[in-house]
């Protein structure tokens, strides 16, 4: 059986099952490059007949409906279809795959939006984080929740995924106005009042307002 060994981070025993003609394939066999896994990559379809045989009952032994491409990680678990999120999390891989995922926000759309952010929010007499490192990572990180949810979610909250439940944290947040008050800046530190802005005041970590 011919595989293909990609080197990198090892996280156990995974192979990456695929056809040479499908394009859903080539792009997740590109995610787990970028990725840095170490997995094995077997292309089914140049496989002999017993060969397809016996890796189709592996997988229906994992799986009840499958497809190509299909992830076997430990002889345990099969994972079908492109799905970056549910592979990350089953690999314990999330941090990677969110550093990932910043590094393709593209520089001018991330100036657009600070851009757009700073405007509205100095018509209210507040402003944006002068610390540019600080402030260029949440907005990337908004922008990455965006892709993710289809919603700016707050990058510091746990999100649901249900734009109702988590209407409160869409950035800015329904509780962004009391924390610039009793404390310079947000939960988040995204905003800052003018003494956090003028140096006169440092950012701090803040208690969450909002109710679990």
């Amino acid at each position: 059986m011919e595989k293909k060994t990609i080197s990198g981070i090892d996280k156990g025993e995974i192979t990456l099952f695929t056809l040479s003609s499908c394009a859903w394939c080539e792009k997740l066999k590109l995610f787990l490059e970028h990725l840095g896994l170490q997995h094995h990559v077997i292309d089914v379809d140049k496989c002999s007949e017993d060969e397809q045989d016996q890796i189709t009952s592996q997988i229906d032994s994992l799986a009840e409906k499958w497809g190509f491409p299909t992830l076997v990680i430990d002889d345990k678990t099969a994972i079908s279809g492109f799905k970056p999120n549910a592979i990350v999390e089953a690999l314990g891989m999330s941090e990677v795959f969110f550093e990932m995922q910043l590094a393709a926000i593209d520089d001018d759309e991330t100036n657009e939006l600070q851009q757009k952010l700073d405007a509205v929010a100095r018509k209210k007499g507040i402003f944006l984080n002068p610390r540019q490192d600080i402030t260029s990572r949440l907005i990337k990180s908004l922008l990455v929740n965006q892709r993710k949810y289809g919603y700016r979610v707050c990058p510091c909250r746990l999100a649901s995924g249900d734009k109702e439940k988590d209407r409160d944290i869409i950035c800015p947040c329904d509780y962004r106005a009391a924390d610039l008050e009793e404390f310079g800046n947000c939960f988040c530190a995204l905003y800052v009042n003018e003494d956090v802005y003028k140096g006169n005041r440092d950012t701090d970590v803040i208690p969450e307002r909002r109710p679990r």
